[in-house]
């Protein structure tokens, strides 16, 4: 562990549940969890630390617990104090997950995913960078949503109400679907010229929020093929069963 990864590698500056989770556990036992080579190592305080949580109730005491991780995450989400240059801020929400991923032997060092993932974090991909690659994603989604809308009220002449860009519908779906593919595509490119087909410098400039979110609607669109006339039998069974019940009622 060093200064350029300790907040990746340190589970209670993860800024999502899983570090706040951790970092109430870490001020109640006095210990510090850390990720290393794919695994979590627990370390001890020392004997002469007095320190205990404020509140009088064990509410209280997690209300406490859960402020000081957060103003915590605040003091280092622009860098260490008195770090040199730009510093080392805090991952992006759940990235440090990708550091279990302890297997595989890339490159000329033979780095193993965890490994890398901790380099590219090292290299400056950490909160930071993540909200400036969320920027053309949201783009993307108002940009389809917008169009969506507009499509359905003037072409197709839809009232108001009916050209809400819900996600559950299959249209807009595929849309979304096509216009996060080919955002991704250009971004793979890009990074791809970048870094020479070097994997540390291609990860660094991809961007990871759109590819996570190409991938949930790649997921939701695999799911929807799967189902694609698929007949829910339990859901006749009880319409039917229904419609037998009213007419006997009548019947009566």
């Amino acid at each position: 562990m060093t200064l350029k990864n300790h907040h990746l590698k340190s589970l209670g500056h993860s800024p999502d549940i899983i570090g706040l989770l951790f970092s109430i556990l870490d001020q109640f036992n006095n210990t510090a969890s850390f990720i290393d080579k794919g695994h979590i190592v627990v370390v001890k305080g020392g004997s002469n630390d007095q320190f205990e949580l404020q509140g009088s109730t064990l509410v209280a005491k997690i209300f406490a617990g859960f402020c000081n991780w957060f103003m915590h995450l605040m003091s280092d989400v622009a860098g260490s104090s008195g770090a040199a240059g730009r510093g080392s801020g805090i991952p992006i929400p759940f990235y440090n997950l990708l550091t279990f991923l302890n297997v595989g032997a890339f490159g000329q060092d033979n780095h193993s995913l965890a490994t890398i993932f901790t380099k590219v974090f090292e290299e400056g991909y950490d909160a930071r960078h993540g909200a400036a690659t969320a920027i053309p994603p949201l783009v993307t989604e108002l940009l389809i949503r917008v169009l969506y809308t507009v499509k359905r009220r003037y072409y197709h002449k839809f009232e108001w109400k009916d050209c809400v860009p819900s996600a559950s519908v299959p249209e807009l779906r595929r849309m979304l679907f096509v216009g996060y593919g080919i955002l991704c595509t250009g971004d793979a490119i890009d990074a791809f010229v970048k870094s020479g087909g070097e994997l540390i410098l291609f990860l660094k400039n991809t961007n990871l929020t759109a590819w996570v979110r190409f991938g949930t609607l790649a997921y939701k669109e695999l799911i929807a093929l799967v189902k694609q006339g698929h007949i829910d039998v339990e859901k006749i069974d009880r319409y039917i069963e229904g419609e037998y019940r009213d007419i006997l009622r009548n019947l009566q």
